[in-house]
């Protein structure tokens, strides 16, 4: 019969990588394929190697594979007599992305790629430290990284002659707000970034802006942020002329959230976002009124919050149009229990929501019930 050639050996291992992200195929299924194509004499190129590391990114991401796989894999490449280009390594970057995802890798694995690539004589470009960006960004998670490994990064694609964009700055926001939750990341990087988003011609947008929040949701989480510095970045952001959507509101609304669990922020606090939105002409939907239930568990946990205003945010939902769901009524339940340790709520409060919630047809669940 007609040969088989290197190209349906490929178009294999390719369908092979599709099957793997859907958990049909691993990476000795892929392994296999490739001891075939030497058995009958096809010698393994660039493409079969990509898609190697392409089944090899989807089992780190579930845990089933080592990210350090990938130096076996251009170890055997390079036995083959093939030298790994930018394409390769961009690949390995991948599998780096994939493990952060999962907290199985940080900046130290990204920067041993690019050291490797830069040993062979391979020139990153601004792709590849966009690249190491999603690795940072992903393992700030996880506490594996923070804003100075970010800075790194963008200092050495600068360095490299190349232009930041968005997806820099994308992963340089994504950086911040998780970072701030482990109080690696203040609201004087994510100016850092604005000022750095100016000075390559980009002027921030409604995206960056909510960034910008996302990171002061995290400082307030650890209470090293109030209310008021989300309603200056809100008026900051009005002042400079961008307009802001509702995720704008909603990372607000977490930063009054977190305030509020660290006793510095109150439930009028919370109701003046939703003023704003409507002043701006968005409609509140449900997560934001959930968001707001999370601003009254906060203040009920510092004692200073009645079950009336948990009921009195479910009522307000219903007459804009709004219907509460399984969240809205377990979070409102949450405050009656947080009111309940202060002695300003009882079992009859909770009761209360339970009737709303089959008036709701919606079915208690074991959050309710916790």
């Amino acid at each position: 019969g007609e040969k088989v050639g290197v190209a349906q050996f490929n178009e294999l291992l390719e369908a092979l990588a599709n099957a793997a992200r859907h958990e049909k195929a691993m990476l000795p299924d892929a392994k296999v394929v490739i001891e075939q194509m030497r058995s009958h004499a096809v010698p393994p190129d660039a493409r079969s190697y990509r898609a190697l590391l392409e089944v090899l990114r989807e089992d780190v991401s579930r845990g089933r594979a080592s990210p350090d796989e990938w130096e076996a894999l251009l170890r055997d490449m390079q036995r083959g007599r093939l030298t790994p280009d930018i394409t390769i390594y961009k690949s390995v970057l991948r599998v780096i992305v994939a493990a952060a995802m999962v907290g199985q890798a940080g900046p130290p694995h990204a920067w041993k790629v690019v050291e490797r690539m830069k040993r062979a004589r391979v020139q990153p470009d601004a792709q590849t430290y966009n690249l190491v960006l999603e690795v940072i960004a992903k393992a700030a998670r996880s506490g594996n990284a923070g804003m100075s490994d970010a800075f790194q990064a963008l200092k050495a694609l600068k360095d490299a002659g190349a232009t930041p964009d968005g997806p820099t700055f994308r992963a340089l926001m994504d950086t911040g707000a998780w970072a701030a939750r482990q109080g690696r990341a203040t609201l004087q990087d994510a100016a850092v970034v604005l000022a750095e988003m100016r000075a390559a011609g980009r002027e921030p947008g409604a995206s960056a802006y909510s960034g910008v929040m996302a990171v002061a949701a995290g400082m307030a989480s650890l209470g090293k942020a109030t209310a008021e510095r989300g309603y200056a970045v809100l008026d900051e952001m009005e002042a400079a002329g961008v307009q802001p959507t509702a995720g704008t509101y909603s990372a607000l609304m977490a930063v009054v959230a977190g305030a509020a669990r660290q006793g510095k922020a109150s439930i009028r606090e919370g109701e003046q976002v939703i003023v704003r939105m409507l002043k701006a002409g968005l409609q509140p939907d449900v997560v934001i009124y959930d968001a707001l239930l999370a601003v009254c568990v906060g203040v009920a946990q510092s004692g200073k919050a009645l079950p009336e205003d948990g009921l009195r945010v479910i009522s307000e939902m219903r007459a804009s149009g709004v219907k509460p769901d399984a969240i809205s009524f377990n979070t409102a339940l949450e405050m009656m229990a947080a009111a309940a340790q202060s002695g300003h709520a009882i079992t009859r409060d909770a009761d209360r929501v339970l009737d709303m919630m089959a008036d709701a047809a919606i079915a208690p669940d074991m959050t309710s019930f916790r």
